[in-house]
């Protein structure tokens, strides 16, 4: 273990930033589905009846029958003590996320913007990883979007990286616990809004989710769904995006791939026909 800290422990923040360069801040745990291996080691029936059932992709809450949301949070913070428990999850559907983003971006410079290179940047933290094992991730999320921007990696806690680094490095940020790094640093947010950074989040309510009547009373009150007012009420300190928890659950060909051959994986992660179409043309 002390060799695995020496490592991904050790490379703090990310701080080589490019001119003409668009920095996106990745947690691991957007890329790889550790909630799901997590509801596993609890009840491995239960966990395989809400993949086939559909309800682990539609849920609004982590949390699920016997395991109530604020035990599987405490449960899920212990995560980092474990590194199984990483190289165990399967890719999450986050890669369609990333390279729809890319795709955007050279549609933007096909119609006369200015392109920009994009790099993702892999916060680590809280797995203590060994070398091999951070080249691994690195390399993985360069197949799944198809070589189309750089990828590197640091490792560093949510009280660490304040609303001020963030607006100093990076273009788009990505957190699957982003209510809690909002949480962690609403006072810094006061003063140092973070509104010309596009962060992306799970829309999952923090703790217990709201009734059906309370989402009505809601709607009929701001007219707007209670995870759309969450958005506004945070766009004075953030530009926050709530996305869909399937993008950050297993993807939807994972269990295919144990079965598939080199050849079978590199078409599944080709470049799309139309991102394809129009680098053709640069």
């Amino acid at each position: 273990m002390n060799d695995h800290k020496s490592y991904s422990s050790g490379l703090g923040l990310f701080s080589d930033k490019k001119e003409n360069t668009d920095y996106y801040l990745i947690d691991v745990d957007c890329l790889y589905d550790t909630r799901l291996i997590l509801l596993s080691l609890i009840d491995e029936e239960y966990a395989q009846q809400v993949l086939e059932d559909g309800s682990f992709f539609t849920r609004v809450v982590d949390g699920f029958d016997g395991v109530p949301v604020r035990d599987f949070k405490n449960l899920y913070k212990q995560r980092g003590d474990n590194p199984q428990l990483l190289s165990a999850a399967p890719i999450t559907n986050f890669h369609l996320v990333l390279q729809t983003w890319i795709k955007s971006s050279v549609a933007i410079a096909r119609q006369g913007g200015t392109y920009n290179s994009s790099c993702f940047v892999i916060n680590l933290y809280p797995y203590h990883l060994s070398q091999q094992d951070c080249d691994a991730i690195k390399e993985e999320l360069s197949q799944q979007i198809v070589g189309l921007a750089s990828v590197e990696i640091m490792w560093a806690a949510d009280k660490e990286i304040t609303p001020t680094y963030i607006s100093g490095v990076f273009d788009c940020v990505t957190m699957y616990d982003g209510a809690g790094w909002i949480a962690t640093h609403h006072e810094a947010l006061q003063s140092r809004c973070c509104n010309k950074v596009f962060m992306a989040i799970p829309a999952l309510y923090h703790d217990i989710p709201p009734t059906e009547e309370q989402i009505q009373k809601t709607i009929k009150e701001h007219k707007l769904h209670p995870l759309a007012l969450t958005e506004v009420f945070l766009s004075p300190l953030m530009s926050v995006q709530l996305l869909p928890i399937e993008y950050f659950s297993i993807f939807n060909e994972h269990r295919k791939l144990a079965a598939m051959s080199q050849d079978e994986r590199d078409q599944l992660f080709k470049l799309p026909k139309d991102l394809e179409d129009i680098l053709s043309q640069e």
